[in-house]
């Protein structure tokens, strides 16, 4: 979306915000496919038999705040022009 929006001299801040609802729409498509493949196959996806703690589940959580706050950094700084 950059070098398109470079190219033709449109707005890249609202080039982004035009593909959120595309991607929305792709991302409940390819869950949806992915569900229905492992309902058919279910060896695709085979049951976790461990427990998982809610301890665990925030602590991988905090693995990827850094990833996560770098998109809103680069996303925030489009979207309010600085």
């Amino acid at each position: 979306m950059i070098i398109y929006g470079v190219m033709t001299e449109t707005s890249v801040g609202q080039l982004y915000i035009a593909g959120i609802l595309p991607g929305i729409v792709l991302s409940i498509f390819f869950a949806g496919y992915i569900v229905v493949r492992c309902m058919l196959r279910p060896e695709l996806a085979p049951r976790v038999t461990e427990k998982i703690f809610w301890r665990d589940r925030f602590y991988s959580l905090l693995e990827a705040a850094p990833m996560i706050g770098l998109i809103f950094i680069v996303l925030g700084t489009m979207y309010l022009g600085s």
